[in-house]
């Protein structure tokens, strides 16, 4: 996906954002962002390309591959966006990046749904300890 224009690139649907699942869509979701090679711009990890010296101009190169970025990163954010519900989308909708995005929602979430899976996690093995015999 990474090579087409703007106007023939299609939105990205993305799994609908549910708080008690978290974890499972982040999984959902990193899969079909790795798709559209958008990931790792929502992770942090690829930044968008800049001129090194502002007196020189840009390469045709470097205009391509901010262009990919920036489209790439539009894509990433309004799937993102699209996923949550109001309830959600209030406490993310002014953030600029999709990174900013997907860092709140992990903050929020994140957290609390390692908590509830230790927990479960606990109840499940207290259950195996009681059914075994002495």
């Amino acid at each position: 996906m990474p090579t087409e224009d703007k106007k023939t690139t299609k939105t990205i649907i993305l799994k609908r954002f549910k708080p008690d699942t978290y974890r499972f869509w982040v999984s959902a979701v990193s899969a079909t962002l790795q798709v559209y090679d958008c990931l790792d711009i929502v992770l942090g990890n690829e930044v968008k390309p800049t001129q090194q010296d502002p007196d020189v101009p840009p390469t045709p190169a470097l205009r391509k591959s901010i262009a990919s970025w920036e489209n790439r990163h539009a894509l990433a954010r309004e799937a993102l966006l699209n996923a949550l519900d109001d309830r959600e989308l209030v406490k993310v909708y002014q953030l600029s990046t999709a990174m900013e995005i997907w860092n709140r929602l992990s903050e929020e979430y994140g957290v609390v749904s390692d908590l509830k899976y230790a927990r479960a996690e606990t109840a499940l093995r207290s259950l195996q300890n009681r059914q075994q015999p002495l």
